[in-house]
């Protein structure tokens, strides 16, 4: 589960700040361990913007075996083209702590994150360099099948002005899709 709160204070007359605060959130339908919280706040003339981000891990069974499922998450990498740097095969854990993709296979990044947009609409995702950490590991359930748990933290920084880092929050669409490759790679053998 992924909460991004957003509170942003406006000018509105010399010496006097209006506050408003917006949040987003989604149901957490598992268990998942503690999460970890990133504070930025972004200052510019007129207005001043704070952004507090919460990560926790997305765990969802996969129905089959870790044996099964293993070899087909190591292909999902590959074919979402997440280049590895991170690969236990005895710990069943995959991931790259720090990469910069344009896209994910062929997907915008604004499919799966939500760095915010500018005034024109369009999404920091697609326009900002993305810098995402993804670590995906398996773990055996009590009936014979397995666990897979994904955590993804990424951040948003314009490519051409310097500028202050912003979290991005996911949309649960690239933990979503990493689950159901790996299910029909896994039941299929292919």
């Amino acid at each position: 589960m992924t909460t991004l709160r957003i509170m942003a204070a406006i000018f509105s007359m010399p010496g006097l700040w209006m506050l408003t605060s917006c949040g987003a959130s989604q149901a957490d339908t598992t268990t998942t361990p503690p999460s970890r919280e990133t504070i930025t706040q972004v200052t510019n003339p007129g207005y001043r913007v704070g952004v507090s981000h919460e990560t926790d891990a997305d765990t969802r069974g996969l129905g089959v075996a870790i044996d099964r499922a293993w070899p087909a998450l190591v292909d999902v990498y590959a074919e979402l083209e997440i280049p590895v740097s991170v690969y236990d095969s005895l710990t069943y854990r995959i991931g790259n702590l720090g990469f910069q993709p344009r896209r994910l296979g062929n997907e915008r990044l604004s499919r799966y994150l939500d760095c915010g947009e500018g005034v024109t609409a369009v999404p920091y995702a697609d326009q900002y360099a993305v810098t995402l950490s993804l670590l995906t590991s398996l773990r055996a359930a009590g009936n014979g099948e397995s666990v897979l748990l994904t955590e993804l933290e990424a951040t948003a920084k314009p490519r051409t002005v310097s500028g202050s880092a912003l979290p991005c929050a996911s949309r649960g669409t690239l933990e979503q899709l990493i689950v159901e490759m790996v299910q029909e790679r896994a039941m299929t053998g292919g």
